[in-house]
């Protein structure tokens, strides 16, 4: 669909990405007239497939969680009546840390998880029931720790250094910052929804999620506009009145609502003249999270040594903040931690560690220097693929950016510190009248169920405004 069928909406939502899809299914359902703007020809940002020489792979994301009765991805597909649409599973273990010394599974049940560690670290085997339990309750202070570390309740708990180094690097692994960096709020989330309540996958690969919200989108009277970019939002008088597309031209909203990256927003899509310099200010001196470096693997055979569809990390060092600083710095070199997911068909591999974005000479010189050392590293960790890779390609930080046009080729939106978290006038209400943020650039959550869960929320933000029914 290259051309729209009217030029004035209620609300018009940049970026067809997890986030922008429900809340966009949200609005229209409660009647509320919305475009979604995508400039890529297929929905999901970073939630996609694609397929090649016969292999099927995740761009990126590789499983998600909060899917338990209760939990926040099935709440927003039951409301949607998505469940039929829709069939996912659930892996047991989801993932397994491999050291030198353990080897340690996350577990479906609560309980097995507690005894995998504890088995492993039984000097620490109250601590870790108290911890685990701690993340698994309804701490209301959870909030109240936003400006603290996670390796500030690591401490709290635990002595062991490697036992501290094991459970931080699932949140560098997955957010994209070692514990001593990262919001202990943001860190705490991610376990509760993620890493306990994780392991689910879609049949037919990640694609079919915003695949199939895209559709519920279009049915619920919503109009998905593919293959366009907007180039500028229209502000008078510190509030949003439009956007211009390259094919369509100006499109007129009362709304506005970004689920793409804030710098980008701020800085490149609305004149700096309706900008005070000091949010130009800070928003130049916020940090953006991590890239990636990813690895896609094709077999001649299938995989019979591993599971497929679990996470397998790879952590060679205990010293995560001595190696994230390395990586980040002066590149990845030693890939001292990784993930590796083997796919459904069994042939198909996926790997990825967190990588700067640096310069694109940079990746052009060392793009392949970097994937032999990656898949020696793992075929450490499954040696049965040596000899039999018949495929291979790589996503660089540039690759990332070109995807999304997340600056400096995010993968997480802005890094989850203390000091940015929840931003005034630059998380999901911003200091532009009319104008929110959704998704991981609001500074507040990341992960599928997080952008999800913002995305209905900012959506029932405008439909109580507009005095609608909330559905």
């Amino acid at each position: 669909m290259l051309k729209i069928n009217h030029k004035e909406y209620d609300v018009v939502i940049l970026g067809a990405g997890m986030g922008g899809l429900v809340c966009g299914c949200y609005l229209a359902k409660a009647g509320v007239k919305v475009l979604i703007v995508e400039k890529n020809a297929r929905p999901g940002g970073y939630c996609m497939s694609f397929s090649v020489n016969g292999f099927h792979f995740d761009a990126c994301v590789h499983s998600f969680g909060s899917f338990r009765k209760g939990g926040i991805l099935r709440n927003i597909i039951e409301e949607l009546n998505l469940q039929k649409r829709i069939k996912i599973k659930r892996h047991n273990p989801s993932d397994t840390i491999v050291t030198k010394e353990h080897k340690i599974n996350f577990c479906n049940e609560l309980d097995e998880t507690i005894k995998e560690f504890s088995q492993n670290f039984p000097y620490e085997k109250k601590n870790i029931k108290k911890f685990f339990g701690y993340i698994n309750s309804n701490q209301r202070d959870h909030f109240n720790l936003r400006k603290q570390t996670f390796q500030d309740i690591l401490d709290r708990y635990f002595k062991n250094r490697k036992l501290k180094a094991i459970l931080s690097v699932f949140v560098l692994g997955n957010a994209g910052l070692p514990a001593s960096k990262i919001s202990a709020f943001t860190s705490l989330k991610f376990y509760k929804e993620f890493m306990l309540d994780g392991g689910y996958y879609p049949k037919g690969g990640i694609q079919t999620l915003p695949d199939v919200f895209a559709e519920r989108f279009k049915e619920f009277g919503g109009e998905l506009l593919l293959s366009d970019l907007v180039d500028k939002v229209h502000i008078e008088n510190e509030t949003v009145h439009g956007v211009t597309t390259k094919k369509n031209g100006f499109i007129s909203s009362k709304y506005v609502i970004s689920n793409i990256d804030s710098k980008q927003l701020f800085l490149d899509l609305i004149d700096r003249k309706e900008i005070n310099p000091i949010i130009v200010k800070r928003i130049n001196k916020l940090v953006p999270s991590s890239s990636m470096f990813i690895l896609y693997l094709g077999l001649s055979k299938r995989i019979s040594s591993v599971k497929p569809l679990k996470n397998i990390w790879s952590l060679a060092s205990y010293n995560i903040d001595n190696a994230n600083d390395k990586a980040m710095n002066q590149g990845i070199n030693h890939f001292e931690w990784f993930l590796v997911r083997v796919l459904e068909d069994g042939r198909s591999i996926l790997a990825m560690t967190n990588a700067p974005y640096k310069t694109a000479r940079y990746w052009q010189e060392n793009k392949i220097r970097l994937k032999g050392i990656f898949i020696k590293k793992i075929e450490r960790i499954i040696p049965e693929i040596k000899d039999t890779i018949i495929f291979q390609s790589a996503a660089t930080p540039h690759t990332l950016y070109g995807w999304t046009h997340n600056f400096c080729g995010a993968a997480y939106g802005w890094a989850e510190t203390p000091l940015q978290f929840a931003l005034p006038g630059l998380a999901q209400t911003t200091f532009i009248k009319n104008l929110y943020q959704t998704g991981h650039w609001a500074t507040i959550v990341q992960g599928i169920s997080g952008v999800i869960y913002l995305g209905r929320d900012t959506a029932r933000i405008i439909i109580r405004k507009e005095k609608k029914h909330v559905v």
